[in-house]
């Protein structure tokens, strides 16, 4: 980088400066020296990205794309047209005409975006328009009082001097100075250092670049949004960007555009992937995967997406059971991402941090799913939930708003989306943490018209349990044999099966538990449960086949019957009785008669699924 006309432009803001109160101590030399090392380390930590578990470091330049923006923050959205306006965000910087604020949901890429945004004005890939770009991390300002001015003026070795009755008073920047005659003209001395560097910064067209606005501690932020509003309003040639949380953002700025990041679309799921990965190949079968895969809604974040790809690129293929990438995306949002780099979020509650919010999301979104079956959801739905689990969490009653924005701001696992509304970020993200608080019961809820509504929920517990057999087991025999016992009592038969309903008792159809069972066996086969083929295991799996064949044989289970049952076992405690329309049948025997459980008088197989567990094809 060059800085051609560095020193007139230094020397002039010096000297605008120089009088007989106050004077800049510091030669240009000096100055120069350390400006270019400050930039120099910025410029070397914007060229790589790097966490735990990638195998090695990338290039920042070789794996970044190009991410969109909201011309209007989510939570301001009126209606779903407004998710359809938007622009590239490298194209917004080349076209910058007031300050940017860029908002962002975690891992959204707010940070590598401004990584990127640093390269290119340093390899000058952008307009001439600034001269160079200037970055501050806020997250280490902290021995600095979060303040810019003094942060620079530090870094920078500005050493400024301030004159009153022939005594002088030296030393850099303090918000909280000792020295009595800079409090009693606090005011004064905040405008003359906010004089100074927006000078500066208007002289020289710099670019400043402020990262993190969410990392300062709330109570910290008064200074800092002082020097915001100052130079939102006093930067002309100059500009600055300032990125942020989204939920962390609420101080309004002049002379500013604020847009917040698009999740990834399709095209750019597919172009991170070609660039991520080695070659085109590994890259079309991870994309193939991952497409595959109950959590394919979480890798619109690139945070999310980039730590599945290192996955992939260590192993040579995606986890083979989804739990594992649930618990690491949702991991990653509540804690893991902030402790890699360093970042503590405080909670104002006691003993409300990072384990304690896990449980308040599961149990919130247990409640969600089964109270209002949906993922978006109104503030007075989010205000009945939250007025039933308050107590739970020793959080007070009236505070709802704080702790719905604490846990935005800290994990991003439930956004505002618009005027009042609310969701989970994921789809899956829901379901995990319902079937992670389904799974921490004493015991699995006795409600079936509860249970219906949670097909994915109890199949993704099944494969969270520490025992999935046995929670297979208490889930099939003690709360949805009892209801259809009847039929397999009375022989299932297809005519009469359709016609029927369940009892009354049990305020579910048939159609809604076939339904049910549908979704379901779907699921397990997708989560892959630790299931042995044991007899709990076998016939559990074909209670559910048998009512489904008699219901509907277009949905039967194949491919779970296949996988975890055994025709050697079935034989143990059935036997075969015949078959008729492609179906086969199989009678309890004396083995099953004197087993400890309530046995099926019959269980039915395709007579494709026979020949199957029969022959092995």
């Amino acid at each position: 980088m060059e800085y051609n006309s560095l020193q007139k432009d230094f020397e002039y803001v010096k000297n605008r400066f120089n009088n007989k109160d106050r004077s800049v101590k510091c030669v240009f030399s000096e100055f120069e020296e350390n400006f270019k090392n400050y930039n120099e380390n910025i410029a070397e930590w914007s060229t790589q990205i790097s966490f735990n578990g990638l195998k090695e470091a990338k290039n920042l330049s070789k794996t970044y794309i190009d991410l969109d923006l909201y011309l209007t923050p989510a939570s301001l959205h009126i209606d779903f047209t407004e998710k359809s306006k938007k622009k590239s965000m490298l194209d917004t910087f080349q076209r910058i005409q007031s300050n940017i604020i860029v908002l962002g949901q975690p891992g959204a890429g707010k940070t590598t975006s401004m990584k990127r945004i640093f390269q290119q004005f340093n390899n000058e890939e952008f307009s001439s328009k600034f001269s160079f770009p200037l970055l501050v991390k806020l997250r280490e300002l902290k021995d600095y009082q979060y303040s810019i001015f003094n942060f620079l003026s530090k870094k920078l070795n500005l050493f400024f001097e301030m004159h009153e009755d022939s005594n002088v008073v030296s030393g850099e920047l303090q918000l909280r100075a000792s020295v009595k005659t800079i409090k009693a003209n606090y005011k004064d001395e905040f405008d003359y250092y906010s004089n100074f560097f927006s000078l500066f910064f208007n002289t020289t067209k710099a670019l400043l670049i402020i990262d993190g606005y969410d990392e300062v501690p709330r109570d910290s932020l008064d200074y800092l949004n002082r020097e915001l509003k100052d130079l939102s309003q006093k930067l002309k040639t100059s500009k600055f960007v300032l990125t942020s949380r989204s939920s962390d953002y609420h101080i309004n700025l002049q002379n500013t555009d604020v847009f917040e990041i698009c999740p990834l679309d399709q095209h750019q799921l597919k172009e991170f992937a070609y660039q991520w990965l080695p070659n085109v190949k590994t890259a079309d079968d991870f994309l193939l995967q991952i497409k595959k895969s109950p959590y394919f809604d979480t890798l619109i974040r690139p945070l999310t997406l980039s730590h599945l790809c290192a996955i992939y690129e260590r192993i040579g293929k995606i986890p083979e059971k989804p739990k594992t990438v649930h618990r690491k995306v949702v991991s990653l949002l509540i804690e893991e991402w902030d402790e890699q780099r360093q970042i503590a979020r405080n909670s104002k509650y006691q003993n409300f941090e990072q384990d304690r919010k896990f449980e308040f999301l599961a149990n919130f979104a247990f409640l969600l799913t089964t109270k209002f079956e949906k993922t978006i959801f109104s503030k007075e739905q989010l205000s009945n939930i939250y007025t039933a689990i308050y107590q739970n969490f020793g959080l007070p009653k009236d505070d709802l708003k704080d702790v719905i924005k604490e846990i935005e701001s800290h994990t991003g696992i439930i956004l505002c989306v618009g005027q009042d509304e609310y969701e989970f970020t994921h789809k899956s993200t829901q379901e995990y943490l319902t079937a992670e608080y389904l799974v921490r019961l004493p015991n699995i809820p006795t409600n079936l018209r509860l249970l219906v509504k949670l097909p994915n929920e109890l199949a993704l517990a099944i494969s969270l349990s520490s025992s999935s057999m046995l929670y297979l087991q208490s889930l099939l025999f003690d709360r949805f044999y009892p209801p259809i016992k009847k039929f397999f009592d009375s022989g299932l038969s297809t005519n009469s099966l359709s016609k029927s309903n369940i009892s009354q008792k049990f305020d579910i159809s048939l159609y809604e538990l076939t339904g049910f069972l549908d979704v379901f066996c779907n699921r397990i086969v997708i989560e892959k449960p630790d299931l042995p083929i044991t007899p709990i295991t076998t016939i559990c799996i074909l209670i559910i086949n048998s009512l489904v064949i008699a219901y509907n044989a277009k949905m039967v289970p194949n491919s779970l019957v296949r996988k975890y049952c055994s025709l050697n076992i079935l034989k143990n405690y059935y036997d075969l009785s015949g078959g008729s329309n492609s179906i086969t049948y199989f009678k309890k025997n004396a083995n099953a008669i004197t087993s400890s459980y309530d046995l099926p008088s019959e269980l039915l197989l395709t007579d494709a699924q026979y020949n199957y567990l029969k022959n092995g094809k």
